[in-house]
This record gives C-alpha cells, structure tokens and sequence, in this order.
C-alpha cells in the first residue's frame, strides 16, 4: 500500500491519515523542489499534507482518501501541470465538491489560462488531436481550469518569488479549515463571510500603475479615512476574483480609473469599468499619459488592444462592443490628465480636497458655490452623472488650450470681476464630471454665449456640437475671432474646410450631422443683433475686452429690466 513522508522521516497509510491540504503537482521541478518545500512548512504549521506522486493515479483508494478527507486543495500551475490528465482530473473532481481551491501559478500566466494561450493551449490540443478523451470530458477539464484560475494566487517566476512564497506561506495559508473567515463556493474560490463596504474602488492595470500611481492614491485616501479598495491589498488567497470585484464595485460611492496606455489589454480593467458605469455611481478618470481621445480613437493603443481580442476571437462581438462603447462614455468624464512627473505630484496633492470626507456624501461640494450648489443625478446613457444645478449668464465656447489659456481665461476674469456667472470649462468643471451633459445643462441656462473661433475649431467636434446647440437653441451670441476670418468659418473655406473633408474622411459622423454643424457655422453670421469681434493683434485683443465688458453690461442690465430685443447692437464693436 502505498505511503507518504511525515516530518520524522517514518510512513503512514494514506487511509489512516486525515489530510488537511492536498498539493497536486506534476513534473520533476515540482515533485523535488517548490511541492516538497510548501509540504514542509506545512508540516511545520501542524496542518497534515498529502503530496501527491506522479506514481498514483486518480482513482486509487490512497488519493481518494486523502482528497476527500482534505478541507484546502493547492495545486500548483506550472508548464507541465496540464500535460498530465490526472492534474486535470483531479483538479475537476475538488472543484465539483466546493472545497476551497488556492491556485499557485508556477511559471505560468493566469490569463493564459483564462483565454486558452500557451501551454494549456498546446496541452488541450495535443489531447485533442490523440483523440483519448471525450470532448465532453475535455471540456470540464477546461471548465475546471478556467474556474480556478479566476482564484487569487502567487504568481512564482523567480527563485525570489519561491522565496518570498515560502517566507509568507505561514501568513497566507490558514492553520484550522473550520476557523478560516470565509466561505467555500461551488468553483472552490473562497468569499469573506464579512462583507466590507468600500468608499472608493481604484480600476488600473496592475503592471502600469499598480506599484507607483494607484498605491499613492489608496494611502493618501486611506489617510483620509476611507475605506478603499485596491486589488494587491485586499485580495487574498484563494479568493474569487469575479466575486470580489464585483461586490467591492458594486459597494463602493466613487470610482477612480486610471487609464494607462495598456488598459486595455486586461479584460478584467473592461469588465469593471463596463460595471461601474451600469452601477451609475461617480467615476472620476485618470488618464495617465494617454489622452481621453485615445480611449475613443481608431488608432493606436487601446483600438490595438481591441484588433487582437478581434483576431482572437475569444470575446463575442457584443462584449467587445460593450467595451468599447464603456471607453467612449468615459472618456467624455472630466478628470486629470498626467503627463510629467509634475502632474503626478499635483494629482497627489489635490485628491484629497476633490474628494469627499466620506464617499457616500459625494458629488464634491465645490466652496465658491456652496451656497447655491445642489445635485442631481441625470441619466446619460444608463448610468447616473452628477451635474450642477447653477444658473450662468454667459457660456464661452473655444476651442484649443491657446485660446484657453490667453483670452478665454482673461474674458472670464474680467466677467466674473462683474459679478456674472461664467462658464469656462476648465474654471467650473470638476473631476467626475460627464462633459456633454454638464455642457447641455450650462448652456440651456445661459443668457449669452461668446463663440471664439480660432483655426482648429473646426477640427473639434466638441466645439461643433455645442455651436450647433447654440444654433438650435436660437441664443444670443457674441462671436471673437481669434486669429481667423470671418468669411472662412461663414463659407466654410480654406482650413475650416479641409477639417470637415477630414471628419468626412474618417466617416465617425453622418452627413447630416456634418449638414447640421456646417449650418450652425454659417448662420452665425445672420443671429438677429450679432456683431464681431477680429482679433489679430494685442491692441485687437485690449478693445475686444473693453467692448466685450460694455456688452454684457447692456445684455444685463437689459435681461433684468426685462427688456427684449437687441441688446449689443447699443455697442460698437472694432
């Protein structure tokens, strides 16, 4: 009958030994190396192990016993775990009995094993083209793999990382199966039976940001007092990651996603980002040197990402899509743009005051509207964005951080000095923020909007939008041209031409979209009482802001005498 070791070097029969972990490993690197040394320090921790022998099948009474006696099952992943059909069986059988599961990936990627790549790829289609199994029997192999490689697990690639396993191993494994705080599942993952409620869930790729960006984020929160989710953090052993994920999600008040030029190339980054915007509940980007239009873009990182999960075919077309369309959505959220080292120090420095002492009290309360300030949540796209319910008097429309940062923000110094309520974006958006309906609720409530065009205004559809709105809504407009003719945005001439021969070229926006911005450029022309503005020079731009200040104080003082008609044409414009 065969036998296995105990510390002081005698044999017991496996079926007078109740065995508390059973450690399935294959292959000579296992059977004398890493298998033997967990084995020992087990031992060491009083828990009884079985560590099975290449010798012993499945189905001989010895490896029955001590699998159905055991309350913990560790096997180890490595490259020639799954040319062995016993592992595999094995493996099955504890996953239909719900005992807990703690994988160990030795050498091996777990998502290589959750979308069939590599080894397990090579070994199943050896097993297939030896046609020694049912394709019923191959399949719960399958099932059984990618089950357990969804379990939290240590990732072994070095002599270090055995090292580090070992050295840990006391604090990772629990010593008595029935004090161990968690719950067993039907996949043999493991779930806290102490449910915590988080304040903040952090979506990132782990490889991008995992050990320098997202950790800063979750100390200088967690110093705040809140309860955060990071995944290094939290997750133990044996966890279900799904299961996890999904009740952190779904618990937490605030998202933050810091999208890396690699983000999308982790499924699992898609997936809870596909959750967190069907949850409704605030998301605050990060995009951290990438840009929000790379998230939308046809090119470049993230669409790679997406050509190969095409070319792959593991996802349906409907998750892709849904993926995609999650992107799209958040990318039009307003949040920081880290670019340089220097970004990354003030993101630090300021999360604290743009996030609220406890999650459940978001959306931010922002101090110079305390007094008017109250949200609302608005559905856009079936999830929930926060908007700000305050009256503006004037909107100003730009495009292009020039202009923005020149005479956009001078108007709006120079308005607010007045005593107006100015929307500038980057003055009144707040991170968390959804652009286009934050935009819409602005501009419905503006009274006046000052349109500066510039050459690359036509290349934004942003801007075009919002004109187009402005069109529609048949408002009172104030247009500046900066450093551009009038007669090419009226004609739609020279460069604002070539830029509708480019959306037309690139084909994301129907004719009649491209119809209906075209009009909205050439009418501006023709609004009852408009006159303009043409700055090209310094001395252009000290008589724009004078006449710009006369206007909107006629424009008020006309508005609160309730006086209807033309309101600027009283002021002469150069």
């Amino acid at each position: 009958m065969a036998s296995i070791s105990t510390s002081d070097g005698s044999s017991m029969p496996v079926k007078e030994l109740l065995c508390d972990v059973f450690i399935i490993r294959h292959g000579p690197n296992m059977k004398h190396t890493l298998g033997r040394a967990i084995y020992k320090k087990l031992d060491v921790m009083g828990l009884k192990a079985f560590l099975n022998s290449d010798e012993l099948e499945f189905g001989d009474q010895e490896v029955e016993t001590a699998i159905k006696s055991a309350w913990l099952y560790i096997p180890v992943f490595s490259e020639d775990y799954f040319q062995s059909n016993r592992c595999l069986e094995e493996l099955s059988f504890m996953r239909k009995r719900g005992t807990k599961i703690f994988p160990l990936f030795y050498h091996v990627n777990p998502e290589d094993l959750q979308s069939e790549k590599g080894v397990f790829a090579d070994a199943f289609h050896q097993y297939k083209k030896n046609a020694g199994h049912t394709s019923e029997k191959l399949q719960e192999w399958k099932e059984a793999v990618y089950s357990v490689s969804h379990n939290i697990g240590p990732i072994v690639k070095s002599n270090e990382d055995e090292d580090v396993l070992l050295n840990d191993i006391t604090d990772l494994v629990p010593k008595e199966g029935k004090k161990f705080a968690s719950a067993s599942t039907s996949d043999g993952s493991t779930t806290r039976v102490k449910e915590i409620l988080y304040d903040v869930f952090i979506n990132h790729r782990g490889p991008d940001v995992k050990s320098t960006l997202a950790i800063a984020i979750y100390k200088k929160l967690k110093d705040m007092g809140l309860k955060v989710f990071l995944d290094t953090e939290i997750l133990r052993w044996g966890d279900h990651l799904p299961s996890v994920l999904e009740k952190a999600t779904k618990s937490a008040s605030l998202h933050i996603a810091i999208f890396s030029k690699n983000y999308a190339r982790s499924q699992w980054c898609l997936r809870e980002l596909s959750f967190m915007l069907q949850m409704g509940t605030r998301i605050i980007p990060i995009f951290y040197y990438v840009k929000p239009k790379d998230l939308r873009s046809a090119e470049g990182f993230y669409a790679d990402a997406f050509k190969q999960y095409k070319m792959r075919g593991i996802y349906r077309l409907e998750t892709l899509q849904e993926w995609k369309e999650a992107l799209y959505k958040v990318s039009h959220i307003i949040g920081p743009i880290v670019n340089r080292k220097e970004d990354e120090d003030m993101l630090l420095k300021n999360i604290a005051d743009c996030v609220a002492e406890e999650g459940k009290k978001l959306p931010f309360v922002v101090e110079e509207f305390a007094s008017t300030y109250t949200s609302s949540s608005t559905s856009i796209g079936g999830s929930k964005m926060f908007v700000k319910k305050l009256h503006y008097d004037v909107f100003i429309n730009y495009c292009g951080h020039g202009v923005k940062h020149t005479l956009g923000i001078t108007i709006y110094k120079k308005l607010k000095d007045m005593g107006l309520n100015v929307f500038l974006d980057s003055e009144e958006l707040r991170w968390g923020d959804q652009l286009p309906s934050v935009l819409e609720e602005v501009m419905k409530s503006a009274s006046l909007h000052i349109v500066i065009f510039s050459e690359s205004c036509a290349q934004s559809q942003c801007f075009l939008q919002e004109m187009s709105f402005i069109h529609e809504k048949g408002a009172m407009i104030l247009p500046i041209f900066y450093q551009c003719e009038p007669a090419h945005v009226h004609h739609i001439t020279r460069i604002y031409a070539s830029a509708f021969d480019q959306h037309k070229e690139k084909g994301r926006y129907t004719s009649k979209k491209l119809q209906m911005w075209k009009n909205a450029l050439k009418d501006v022309m023709n609004v009852s009482g408009c006159h303009c503005c043409i700055v090209n020079s310094k001395e252009d731009e000290d008589m724009l802001l004078k006449s710009t200040l006369n206007a909107c104080k006629e424009f008020v003082n006309a508005k609160t005498n309730e006086e209807v008609g033309d309101c600027s044409s009283h002021v002469e414009f150069n």
